[in-house]
């Protein structure tokens, strides 16, 4: 714990793809042990298989979904 400053809360920076800070958070929760670039393309992945099965983009189908689990 520091004892003379307040660490400065940083500001999440959008995704390389869709520049959106939700998509970052999110793959910033699935990453294990540091391992950023295996959760990022397990993500991308599982947006492109979205996107094959229903036929909607994949992004739009994440947000309906972290909208349809907000209390």
């Amino acid at each position: 714990m520091a004892r003379r400053r307040v660490a400065k809360k940083r500001e999440v920076l959008g995704d390389p793809v869709y520049g959106d800070t939700l998509v970052t958070k999110f793959i910033n929760s699935l990453m294990y042990e540091g391992k950023k670039s295996v959760a990022e393309r397990v993500f991308y992945q599982t947006l492109e298989l979205i996107k094959a099965k229903t036929g909607k983009e994949g992004i739009e189908v994440f947000r309906q979904a972290v909208e349809n689990v907000k209390p």
